[in-house]
């Protein structure tokens, strides 16, 4: 059980989050920049 640490799974997730937030975008525009 993660009983004992909360706090180190929502960092995680927080930190999960945050990658595919800036991922996106970034790889939508590496996408356009390629395809023109």
């Amino acid at each position: 059980m993660f009983v004992e640490s909360p706090t180190s799974w929502c960092i995680v997730v927080q930190l999960r989050c945050l990658v595919m937030i800036l991922f996106f975008p970034g790889l939508a525009t590496l996408r356009t920049g390629l395809g023109s």
